[in-house]
């Protein structure tokens, strides 16, 4: 149980609206100056790098990107040793991985610091995706289709008018004016479980591989799934609105199982996210192995 001046923190202004900025100046106000650092200033990789073996945990402020990136620095930082454990104070929108820490997603400066002295070390599981654009790490999930497309859409959104689209409840909105319009189209792929070739009925539109049990901002998938076993557990669903509005009881998760890995074979390009972070995968076979095991801070 770390103290809040025995951590290191990295703050992404951009995220949460002005709430980033305010949480950046607060905590200068209130730490040292060289445990606060924002990710314009430094990346989440060599800031990792210069703290192994120096401090008590690390702290991500932001969203599950900021996150993904600082225990990805983590991780390569620590080579054969244990990486520095890693904290979550969410500004995002869908704040996953926060919501499996039993991290606060509201509240004042010392309500959140708060949590952080009463937080304790937990194994999480490190994921690979290896594919025609070379090598990616994630944590929380891998998904492709109809999701990830309309996570694009809103990232697009994000960048022309990202003065609009500060507050989280906005963001909500926003996409699920996006999942309204979102009609989807079978997946061109073919999915690989365990060495054997899985059928994907054609009212698909999502296929999901998640590490954790919180996806698109506080949806569950499944109730068994564990985020240390060294499996992911695959899933694919039917059209719907991202980010957790109506998704309960609007589409009906149907489960393939827990898995050491996957393959995924693209006929044509497809839209992927990892952690949240959108993007669009070219046609080929992309493989899934565990790759690893990184430590989070986490309560309750």
């Amino acid at each position: 149980m770390p103290r809040p001046d025995e951590l290191v923190y990295l703050v992404n202004p951009l995220s949460g609206g002005q709430a980033g900025r305010r949480l950046l100046a607060a905590l200068r106000r209130r730490l040292p100056a060289d445990r606060v650092h924002a990710t314009a200033d430094i990346p989440a990789a060599e800031l990792a790098a210069r703290w192994h073996g120096r401090t008590a945990g690390l702290v991500a402020c932001g969203g599950d990107g900021t996150a993904a990136s600082l225990l990805e620095g983590a991780f390569r930082a620590a080579g054969q040793a244990a990486p520095t454990p890693v904290a979550i104070l969410p500004l995002g929108t869908g704040n996953d991985l926060a919501r499996v820490a039993h991290a606060p997603l509201a509240g004042g400066l010392d309500a959140r610091l708060a949590w952080l002295s009463a937080a304790r070390v937990e194994v999480l599981d490190r994921w690979l995706l290896a594919g025609p654009a070379g090598q990616r790490a994630w944590f929380n999930y891998c998904s492709w289709g109809c999701d990830a497309r309309i996570a694009g859409r809103f990232q697009r959104l994000r960048d022309l008018h990202g003065f609009f689209l500060r507050a989280r409840a906005t963001n909500l909105l926003c996409y699920a004016g996006l999942g309204l319009q979102e009609a989807g189209s079978p997946l061109a792929l073919a999915l690989e479980l365990s060495g054997r070739a899985e059928h994907i009925p054609r009212w698909v539109r999502s296929l999901v591989l998640a590490n954790i049990p919180s996806y698109a901002g506080g949806c569950r998938l499944g109730p068994r799934i564990v985020s240390s076993d060294g499996r992911c557990d695959v899933f694919s669903l039917g059209s719907g609105i991202a980010l957790g509005i109506g998704l309960s009881g609007w589409r009906r998760p149907h489960a393939h199982g827990a898995h050491t890995g996957a393959m995924v074979h693209l006929r044509r390009a497809c839209h992927l996210q990892l952690d949240g972070e959108p993007a669009l995968a070219v046609p080929g076979t992309y493989r899934i192995d565990h790759g690893g095991t990184v430590r989070l801070l986490v309560s309750g």
